[in-house]
């Protein structure tokens, strides 16, 4: 059994190790591919060993025992749903049913359901509003209700975001060929759907894609459309404290990374292999090689604040930062730790995957004793375990699609992940309650701990 742990741990890290080889577009999307392969490292794990609905609760043979759980970390709300999102304005969406019949809904922090699951999408609430989907697939239309269920705007639009700084960005057509725009919180077309690609509106501007995904350029539009910073980069992201990372192309052709201000101005000339936002003063780079020690801290001068000596960085919250350590010792050749804005270590490097801080509390991944299934609890910045490690990563929604079936029946770790979609990455405190998952694939229900 040990062996065959050991085995599937070391396909995820040769699979984390190549991907950034394969001129992946940015840091969301390299983040993205490395939570999907610890994902995959879970289940891998894991198959080793309007008005208030009544949901039965089934206690689970990993379910956990409360009254051990103490104040901090004792449910709120029992697990009792097949996903469950963060609070985000005092409610939560919630989905109840398996994947040929699930419906979402919304509760408040009490647990009450505030609207019937009804949906076959939903999102967080933002100024208000949450988006919803009616149908599935290729029918899907998206709207955004109140919080009392109401539908403010009629369900019309293949895709949407959230709403931010008063406005959604939405899409119509499909995901390759569509165009996107943005609209008010009653449903108005403000900016034409007139862009490629388009991001959320962030300190009153927004970066769009005028082109393909692969020979495109992007800009940045004001709230009536207008372009404040014309199309030039071969990627951009929003702005963050003033600065937004822009990426163009140096003279080899390779994607190199630097920051521009509001103006359009290159403040951190376009240098780095990968960047993260600017928080809390410093951001997160590459100034080399990702699958070397590589990742250290700027300030908005562009200088190096703290040298690159990690395998990978995470930004700053709440004066820390997650950082992963080269350790052959561990099952997946690396360990996690915490760094102060000095660069000085607060918490030693010890676990499998850790996050950031919120609420004064992070989430940490460890193996339990036996090694047949990963748990995750919470550490204070002190590194002291407040919730112990017993919740489970939530496996569920684990499917292939038919295009890459063949490769992914077989060994190929990197296929595994282009194929397959991950469940939700549970853990961070958010006004004052995490979302948690309880038991195994098929059988676990998502509920709420208190902070």
């Amino acid at each position: 059994m040990a062996t065959t742990h050991l085995q599937s741990l070391r396909a995820v890290k040769f699979a984390l190790l190549i991907l950034p080889s394969t001129n992946l577009k940015d840091l969301f999307l390299w983040r993205r591919v490395t939570w999907i392969a610890f994902i995959i490292l879970m289940i891998s794990i894991a198959s080793g060993c309007g008005k208030k609905t009544d949901i039965d609760l089934k206690i689970t043979k990993n379910q956990v025992d409360n009254e051990k759980l103490g104040d901090t970390g004792k449910f709120i709300i029992n697990p009792q749903f097949d996903y469950a999102s963060d609070f985000s304005e005092g409610i939560a969406s919630i989905r109840v049913g398996d994947e040929r019949g699930r419906k979402w809904g919304y509760i408040d922090n009490k647990g009450k359901i505030l609207v019937s699951p009804q949906f076959d999408d939903a999102g967080e609430f933002s100024d208000g509003l949450a988006a919803v989907g009616i149908n599935k697939f290729s029918t899907k239309k998206w709207g955004f209700i109140d919080k009392e269920g109401n539908l403010v705007i009629e369900p019309q639009f293949d895709y949407v975001g959230n709403f931010s700084e008063g406005l959604s960005r939405f899409r119509v057509g499909g995901k390759k060929n569509g165009r996107w725009g943005y609209i008010n919180k009653e449903g108005r077309i403000l900016i034409n759907p007139r862009y490629d690609y388009v991001g959320d509106f962030s300190e009153g501007l927004a970066a769009v894609r005028i082109g393909s995904e692969a020979a495109g350029e992007w800009g940045y539009i004001d709230r009536q459309g207008v372009f404040i910073i014309a199309p030039k980069f071969r990627s951009a992201s929003s702005f963050r404290e003033g600065l937004a990372s822009v990426a163009i192309n140096d003279l080899t052709g390779k994607k190199v990374w630097g920051f521009i201000d509001k103006s359009g101005k290159i403040i951190i000339p376009p240098q780095f292999i990968m960047v993260g936002d600017f928080s809390e003063g410093l951001a997160n780079v590459s100034f080399g090689n990702l699958d070397k020690n590589s990742w250290g801290y700027i300030g908005k001068d562009g200088k190096t604040v703290i040298n690159p000596s990690y395998d990978f960085a995470d930004k700053f919250s709440e004066g820390v930062a997650a950082v992963r350590f080269v350790d052959p010792a561990s099952p997946l050749g690396w360990l996690y730790g915490y760094i102060d804005k000095a660069g000085k270590l607060v918490v030693n490097p010890q676990f499998l995957h850790a996050k950031n801080f919120s609420d004064g509390l992070a989430a940490i991944f460890t193996a339990n004793l036996d090694g047949s299934r990963m748990e995750m609890g919470y550490i204070n910045k002190n590194g002291d375990v407040l919730i112990k490690p017993q919740f489970d990563i939530n496996p569920y929604d684990f499917s292939f699609s038919e295009k890459w079936r063949e490769k992914c029946d077989g060994s190929e770790a990197y296929y595994l992940i282009l194929c397959s979609q991950p469940g939700p990455f549970l853990g961070n405190f958010r006004e004052g309650v995490a979302v948690v998952f309880v038991g195994e694939k098929g059988s676990g229900k998502a509920g709420y701990i208190k902070r």
